[in-house]
C-alpha cells in the first residue's frame, strides 16, 4: 500500500548496505544489517494485512483497538491521534456508535441493564444511517491500518459483545425478529452487567487518570492548564465550597451557550431548547457526584458547542 512504501525504501537501503558489508567481509554489520531488514520486512507484511483485516471488524473492535494504542499515539504519533479522533467526530455514524458503546461501558445503574441499553438504544440509534454505517466502519478501518494499527486480539467474549452491540444498532425491532433481538439484549445485558464497574473502581481510576495528567500539565495552554487543575484538585481534600464553584461554572457555562443558541433558533428549537434549558437549571451540585457530575456538564457543553 503506498502509506507503507517508506518500509520498502528503508529494506531497500538496508539492503544496499548490507551488499556493502559483505563485499567489504565485514560480516559483523551484514548480520546486524541482516537483522534490521529481515524486522522490516516482517513489519511491512504485517501492516499490509491490517486494511483487509481491519475492514472484516466491528465499530466497537476497531474502537478497542485504537483505544489501546492511545498512550503510543499520545507520544509518538499526536497526528495519528488526531486524524483519528477527528474522523469519529465528524462521522455522524462512527460518533453516535461510539456513543452508545461508551455509556454501555458506563452502566453502573441499581436497576437492572435491560432499560439502561434501550435508553441509550433510544438515545444513539436515531442519528445512525444504517445504509452508510459500513461504509463510515470502512472509513475507519482503512485510518487505523494507515497508522500501523491493527492485528489486535481480542477475547471472544469481547468479540460477540461488540457483535452483539453493532446488530443492536443496525437491526430495527420488530414482530418477525423479536426472538433474536431479545436474544441480543439479553447477551449485552449480561455482558455489561458482568463487567459492570464498582463505584469504588471508578473513583480509582478517576485517581490515577488525574495523576497522569499532572504530569502532562506542563505542555498544555495556560486555559487546559486552569481546566485540569479545577479537576485535578478533585483528588486533593479541597473544600466543599471550592467544588461547588467548579461545578456552577461550568453550569453556567452550558446555560449561556443554550441561551445564544435560543436566540438564532426558530419556534420549534425554541421549545426544545426551553426544556433543555429547565433541566441545567434544575441541576443542583451534590458532593457526592460532583466527578461524574462535571464530566456530564462537559459533554453537554461540547454537543451544544457542536451545534
Amino acid at each position: 500500500m503506498e502509506e507503507f512504501k517508506k518500509y520498502i525504501k528503508e529494506w531497500q537501503e538496508l539492503t544496499i548496505k548490507m551488499n556493502e558489508a559483505i563485499q567489504n567481509q565485514n560480516f559483523e554489520l551484514s548480520d546486524k544489517l541482516l537483522k534490521e531488514s529481515t524486522d522490516i520486512y516482517n513489519k511491512y507484511k504485517t501492516y499490509s494485512n491490517y486494511p483487509e483485516s481491519n475492514k472484516k471488524m466491528t465499530f466497537g473492535e476497531l474502537n478497542y483497538m485504537l483505544e489501546s494504542e492511545l498512550p503510543r499515539l499520545f507520544k509518538k504519533d499526536k497526528q495519528a491521534l488526531k486524524e483519528c479522533t477527528l474522523l469519529i467526530k465528524n462521522d455522524n455514524n462512527l460518533r453516535s456508535a461510539f456513543r452508545f458503546m461508551d455509556a454501555l461501558r458506563k452502566y453502573n445503574c441499581e436497576g437492572g441493564p435491560h432499560a439502561y441499553i434501550s435508553e441509550c438504544l433510544a438515545l444513539a440509534a436515531p442519528d445512525i444511517n444504517r445504509s452508510t454505517f459500513r461504509k463510515s466502519t470502512n472509513k475507519l478501518a482503512e485510518t487505523l491500518a494507515k497508522h500501523g494499527i491493527g492485528g489486535y486480539v481480542i477475547n471472544e467474549e469481547a468479540v460477540k459483545y461488540f457483535k452483539d452491540c453493532e446488530k443492536m444498532l443496525m437491526e430495527e425491532k420488530r414482530l418477525a425478529n423479536l426472538s433474536d433481538y431479545t436474544n441480543t439484549m439479553n447477551s449485552i445485558a449480561s455482558y455489561i452487567e458482568q463487567h459492570k464497574t464498582p463505584i469504588t473502581e471508578s473513583k480509582a481510576n478517576i485517581i490515577t487518570l488525574s495523576e497522569e495528567l499532572e504530569k502532562k500539565i506542563a505542555n498544555l495552554t495556560e486555559e487546559e492548564q486552569s481546566l485540569v487543575q479545577s479537576i485535578l484538585d478533585f483528588k486533593k481534600p479541597a473544600v466543599e465550597s471550592r467544588h461547588e464553584q467548579v461545578f456552577n461554572r461550568f453550569k453556567n457555562e452550558c446555560l449561556d451557550t443554550v441561551s445564544k443558541l435560543m436566540k438564532e433558533a426558530d419556534e420549534e428549537e425554541k421549545e426544545s431548547l426551553a426544556i433543555f434549558k429547565e433541566q441545567l437549571e434544575n441541576k443542583t451540585f451534590c458532593e457526592e457526584t460532583i466527578v461524574q457530575d462535571i464530566a456530564k456538564l462537559l459533554e453537554i457543553r461540547d454537543v451544544l458547542m457542536e451545534n
